[in-house]
Formats: structure tokens, sequence, C-alpha cells
């Protein structure tokens, strides 16, 4: 339940990038909200192209906790480099904006290989379907959760928003790596998936 919990929490960089990320350019960036799409397809390229590589090279166990640290780094990184972007203007705001994303996108891209191995490493063999399902409860927190977070506490109180996402993506990341210390998951009991 750690792990899907705070696996919820590091996907809120889904809700930065597909609900945060166009209202921030338009309200507190000078750029036009055409730039929006341009960004997304940053995202898009980035996430395509190296993705066979990422599971490729960092699919190893006891490589996860590196993973989920640099994930937790890069999304930090980005959330330093959002609001940092918005002081600058024409093609250096541009420049800014596609940085950050880059930053978020390779973020996203070492969470989600670190979270799937570890929910699978978790997961007893004869319960894996139920502790996926468990699992995969995060991503519901974090459609319900995310939007209202990112555009009430991140756009809401500015660059004091961003530290504040910054801290919940790297207490997320300590959480997954604790979590995912526990080689040995506890079966869960049979007739419900509540617990484990």
């Amino acid at each position: 339940m750690l792990l899907t919990a705070s696996n919820g929490l590091l996907l809120l960089h889904d809700s930065v990038l597909l609900v945060l990320l166009p209202v921030w350019v338009v309200t507190r960036t000078s750029l036009p909200a055409a730039i929006v799409a341009g960004l997304l397809a940053v995202d898009t390229v980035l996430t395509v192209l190296p993705q066979l590589g990422f599971s490729r090279t960092e699919r190893l166990t006891h490589r996860l906790d590196a993973v989920l640290l640099a994930a937790a780094g890069f999304l930090v990184a980005a959330c330093a480099a959002f609001p940092a972007a918005a002081h600058l203007s024409g093609a250096w705001a541009v420049a800014g904006c596609a940085a950050a994303v880059a930053l978020l996108t390779v973020g996203e891209n070492l969470h989600a290989v670190a979270g799937w191995q570890l929910s699978f490493d978790l997961a007893p063999a004869d319960r894996r379907t139920e502790y996926m399902a468990v699992f995969n409860l995060g991503l519901g927190l974090q459609n319900v959760v995310g939007p209202a977070l990112m555009t009430s506490l991140v756009l809401g109180a500015g660059p004091t928003g961003w530290l504040l996402l910054a801290t919940l993506f790297t207490g997320s990341a300590l959480a997954c790596r604790a979590a995912g210390t526990q080689r040995a998951p506890l079966p869960l009991p049979h007739g419900g998936i509540c617990h484990g």
C-alpha cells in the first residue's frame, strides 16, 4: 500500500504535463497558447525515442533505488525550471519551457520504469493480478487529486507551489524506495485485495 500511495503521488507529473502546463503557459508566461502543442510534442518525442533504452538498461532490481532517486532529481529540476522560464521572454522563454518539459519527461520515464518494476517484484506470482490491481489505484488517486492540486496549490502559490511540488516528488520517491526494500511481499488474504 505504501508503494501504491507513493507511486500515485509521483504520478502527479502527468497532471503537471497535461493540466498545469497549458494553464501555466497561458497565465504565467509571455508565450502564445499555441506553444503548448510544441511542448507536448517535446514530451512525446522524448518519451517514444528512449523508451526501449530505459526499459533495457534500468530493469535490474538492484538498480531501482538509483533510478527512483534519478527520477526524483529530474522532477525536482523541472519544478525549478518552470518558474525560472516564466521570467524569460521570446526565444529564451521557449527554450526554458522546452528544457523544463524535457526534465519532466526524463523524470517521468525513469519513474515509470522503476515503479512498474517494483510493483512486479513485490507481487507474489500467484497473486500478481490482485497486487497489480491495487497498485493501479495510485493512478486513480493521481487522476482525482492531481488536476485540483495543480490548479489550486501549484498555480495558485506561484514559486512556493513549485517548491511544495518538488518536496512532494522527493518524499514520494523516498517512500517508493522504502517500499521497494521489501523484497518478500506479504500475501493478500484470500477473498480481498485491501491489504498488502
